[in-house]
């Protein structure tokens, strides 16, 4: 079987490569390999030329290309079998005779006939187990019981409509909160977007429209944000960087972030910032949030954007 290069991870079989085969995570590798655009990281280079080394290591292992047979003379050696070993006329002649044969003597033979060693049943055992003497049954009372099952137990009509209504069911703890925070701007140094009203983003912590006071625990969930004009640089994506800036209660400096990035697309084209798995995402009530953007885009332009929070109604 042909081993496979990154490009065709989607298809691999092997549950080891389980952890890196969701779409998520072949796009952030892909990401990482793709020398086509702006390097992020000090090292995208390296991981780049290793990329493709062992892209040609694989091309190598598939077509074999350093592969050894075997000379015309070995060849010639299997077909003639060369060095097959045989046996004697002597050997041929002992195997036809069987001359090295044990038998049983005649008073085995005539022991296995007559089966003088057998062990049998008396005449009381057989009629034992024909009577099943030893056996146990049931009383008649159990019988009736079993028949009636009397030790069951039931449940009311009304649990039974209960749990055909199922009038227990959801989970209210969480609620998804989402805010809006549409502006034009120049985002080539980080806004902090404007949760209160709308446009007026700004670059200072204590901007008073763009404060958002968590009224309990929770946590960000994602940033979803769309633009009438283009988020290309050069005909190219760019990184687009969201930051949720965490002022705890009873301080005044921000005091944790947590960052998601994602390259930008087309005009009209959605691009989210996934938080999911990014640390430092949690909150508590009374703290102070505040939600960044940033990408290398030298413009003033439209911005139309959603932050979901999710909220922990328990903390309430």
């Amino acid at each position: 079987m042909a081993v496979r290069k990154f490009a065709d991870l989607a298809n691999e079989t092997d549950s080891k490569f389980n952890n890196v085969k969701s779409t998520k995570s072949r796009s952030k590798i892909t990401e990482r390999f793709d020398d086509t655009t702006h390097n992020e990281q000090v090292a995208d280079e390296a991981l780049q030329f290793l990329n493709k080394k062992v892209d040609e290591v694989i091309d190598a292992l598939n077509i074999n290309t350093a592969k050894t047979g075997i000379s015309t003379s070995q060849a010639s050696a299997i077909t003639a079998n060369t060095a097959k070993t045989g046996i004697t006329s002597g050997q041929a002649s002992a195997i036809t005779a069987n001359t090295a044969k044990t038998g049983i003597t005649s008073g085995q033979a005539s022991a296995i006939t007559a089966n003088t060693a057998k062990t049998g049943i008396t005449s009381a055992q057989a009629s034992a187990i024909t009577a099943n003497t030893a056996k146990t049954g049931i009383t008649s009372t159990q019988a009736s019981q079993i028949t009636a099952n009397n030790a069951k137990t039931g449940i009311t009509s009304g649990q039974a409509s209960a749990i055909t209504a199922n009038t227990a069911k959801r989970d209210a703890r969480y609620i998804h909160y989402p805010v809006i925070a549409n502006f034009n701007g120049n985002i080539n140094t980080q806004q902090y977007v404007p949760l209160s009203d709308g446009e007026t983003e700004g670059t200072s912590v204590t901007g008073r429209r763009d404060n958002f006071v968590a009224p309990c625990n929770g946590e960000i969930v994602k940033i979803i944000m769309r633009s009438n004009a283009s988020l290309y640089d050069r005909g190219r994506g760019v990184t687009l960087t969201g930051k949720l800036h965490i002022i705890p209660d009873r301080a005044s400096a921000i005091g944790g972030t947590a960052t998601a990035t994602t390259t930008t697309a087309a005009t009209n084209h959605k691009n989210t910032l996934d938080f999911s798995e990014a640390e430092g995402r949690g909150f508590e009530e009374g703290d102070r949030l505040l939600v960044s953007l940033q990408a290398p885009l030298n413009a003033s332009k439209n911005y139309y954007v959603t932050v979901v929070f999710k909220l922990d109604q328990n903390s309430f």
